[in-house]
């Protein structure tokens, strides 16, 4: 199955028969069998057609819609796949103390030990202030295991991100040399790259959640707001630095990308790619999605980390049925 994203604005998507085209200005760009496109996300200024929007609804078709520089507007979502005596389960499992705290110390734990695993992917082994700050880290990923609530949890996981940032910050490219994490606008490039990376990941969890016919909206570890996905957040957390950090430090590192691909937008006050390196970035990360992998405990075959995304979120859900958070087992990479 494909994945199509549209970063070309005045690009209009309609269907022509049995496909998805793609045309500009009366021009066709891309024709698409319809079966073969099992997510669609557009970014900047482009749009669909009625019949299109009815299709890619009837197939139950993901469609997302970006900024151009990649913040999210929303996205199209049939209603006929809901259960809703499915989400008051949820509701009431994960507004269980005692199995919320015990799936988010995991979460948690595989979170930091994955980031400890792609750190020393590119650090020295052998260089002294990289091991003192690998140290506290692993002190926070023990710690974790042991926390008693939520807010615990997350606050040892929040100080092993800071170092875990403080690290990657000290071994990228000089020109990408960051400070630490900052969004919502991200103040240099390299959290540019990480969050339009994330923004890309959550909206692709979502999508999974939604096939297991649960609310992306209820979670376990990060707060329950009104709009945010919390349980997107949630199952995301051992994904990040698997997924992205790893394609942005192999971009960043493979000299793939440099400084000039990236736009000072004054209005946002933020640093964000160009059209051309945002197809880049996207062809990356989609790379990575289709990598084929062995990190699931509970399966001897390769997956893509498409799928198992995909497989882990219907664990979570067998765990959310079986009221038991032993089913669900965070991936921790080697």
């Amino acid at each position: 199955m494909s994945h199509l994203y549209i970063t070309d604005n005045g690009s209009i998507l309609g269907v022509d028969g049995g496909r998805y085209v793609i045309r500009q200005k009366d021009q066709l760009i891309r024709s698409i069998p319809r079966e073969s496109i099992e997510s669609v996300s557009i970014f900047g200024n482009s749009t669909i057609t009625t019949p299109c929007m009815q299709q890619l609804l009837t197939s139950g078709t993901a469609v997302c819609f970006f900024s151009s520089k990649g913040r999210y507007y929303g996205r199209l979502h049939s209603v006929t796949g809901d259960k809703i005596e499915l989400l008051k389960q949820q509701f009431a499992v994960l507004d269980d103390p005692a199995f919320s705290v015990a799936v988010s110390a995991k979460i948690a734990a595989a979170k930091i030990h994955n980031q400890q695993v792609v750190l020393k992917r590119y650090v020295g082994r052998d260089e002294d202030w990289y091991l003192r700050e690998l140290s506290i880290i692993r002190q926070m990923e023990k710690k974790v295991m042991n926390a008693v609530s939520a807010a615990e949890i997350m606050g040892y996981e929040g100080m092993a991100a800071k170092l875990y940032f403080r690290v990657l910050g000290e071994i990228v490219r000089p020109e990408f040399r960051f400070y630490g994490r900052n969004r919502r606008p991200p103040k240099d490039a390299f959290n540019s790259m990480l969050s339009l990376g994330y923004t890309l990941l959550l909206y692709e969890i979502m999508a999974k959640l939604e096939t297991q016919r649960l609310s992306p909206y209820c979670g376990v570890l990060h707060t329950d707001r009104d709009g945010s996905p919390a349980l997107c957040s949630d199952l995301m957390e051992e994904w990040r630095s698997v997924i992205v950090d790893s394609a942005v430090m192999a971009m960043v590192q493979g000299n793939e990308i440099s400084p000039d691909d990236f736009v000072f937008d004054e209005n946002a006050a933020g640093i964000y790619l160009s059209n051309g390196a945002l197809r880049r970035f996207i062809n990356k990360l989609e790379r990575k999605l289709n990598q084929k992998n062995k990190y699931l405990d509970y399966e001897n075959r390769e997956y893509s980390f498409r799928q198992a995304i995909h497989l882990q979120c219907g664990k979570f859900a067998e765990a959310i049925t079986k009221k038991d958070p032993a089913v669900y087992h965070p991936v921790r990479i080697r």
